[in-house]
């Protein structure tokens, strides 16, 4: 009988648990300057939730499942917004005065390197690797196959392309309207001031991104 109540009150004593140390060697570390933060930035958000949208529009071709689709509409929507924030604060600090060319100086090499080498995705089907039937069925699901995802990539290449090279138009009109105040002499306050008309705060990714979404939705 005591043994019985022993196991009953073992059952009914409450278990606490904390967590155990957290592992931390392979996290980011934060960047500490302005031009390590926009590398991060354009790596993550610029190139990679670029593609992201891009690949869940394509996604959605294909998917048939209800869920799967609310999922992916959502994604869309979402990582759109990551973008055009991304690029945004990207157009923003190479707009900062004193650190804007230094900022241009470090993006620049690494977003060469990241448009060359385009990301690859684990929600693809591999040529020749499965039956037709299966791929049906995952395709149901949002699984695409890899000529999908190449024709994916050279859309999201074009794209973000362009988007750099409106951010580095922009930069160069900023750099060009100083220079001209040094030289105008009495003009130098006035031409100083002028907003420049690729200004960063009108600056509009987000007019781009749709305009590639528009154009993976029509792919067949």
């Amino acid at each position: 009988g005591s043994k019985e109540e022993e196991k009953k009150t073992d059952l009914a004593t409450p278990v606490y648990f904390s967590p155990g140390p957290l592992n931390i060697d392979r996290a980011r570390r934060l960047a500490k300057t302005l031009p390590e933060m926009a590398v991060e930035l354009m790596q993550d958000g610029c190139v990679g939730e670029t593609e992201a949208v891009l690949i869940a529009a394509r996604q959605l071709l294909t998917a048939t499942d209800p869920h799967v689709r609310k999922t992916l509409q959502a994604i869309v929507q979402e990582e759109a917004k990551h973008a055009e924030l991304a690029w945004k604060t990207l157009a923003w600090s190479i707009s900062q005065k004193e650190q804007g060319g230094k900022v241009l100086q470090a993006v620049l090499p690494v977003f060469e390197k990241e448009l060359s080498k385009r990301t690859k995705t684990t929600t693809v089907i591999r040529s020749g690797a499965i039956d037709s039937k299966q791929v049906r069925t995952l395709q149901r699901y949002g699984v695409v196959n890899e000529s999908a995802i190449l024709e994916v990539n050279k859309i999201s290449a074009v794209l973000v392309k362009g988007l750099m090279d409106d951010v580095q138009t922009m930069f160069e009109e900023k750099k060009t309207t100083i220079i001209k105040s040094k030289v105008n002499g009495n003009e130098q306050e006035n031409q100083k001031n002028a907003p420049s008309t690729a200004h960063w705060t009108t600056f509009n990714p987000l007019k781009r991104v749709e305009a590639a979404i528009k154009q993976v939705s029509s792919l067949g």
